[in-house]
């Protein structure tokens, strides 16, 4: 994944249009190379109303 101009601070919802519930997909395309942006977006998203922690757990190969 290569990210570009982020900010270390930044979280999921940070990455979505405010109170839409979908992708910021300009703002996805500036940071994100084209491969990683297909893969986001192709993600479907939750219909969750949950404060956004700074959370990435290790898979089964302890790889994050």
């Amino acid at each position: 994944m290569v990210l570009r101009k982020t900010n270390p601070e930044m979280v999921v919802s940070d990455l979505m249009l405010n109170g839409e519930g979908r992708w910021n997909e300009t703002l996805i395309e500036e940071i994100l190379d084209l491969e990683d942006t297909m893969v986001m977006f192709s993600m479907p998203l939750a219909n969750l109303q949950e404060e956004d922690v700074r959370i990435w757990r290790h898979n089964r190969n302890d790889k994050y």
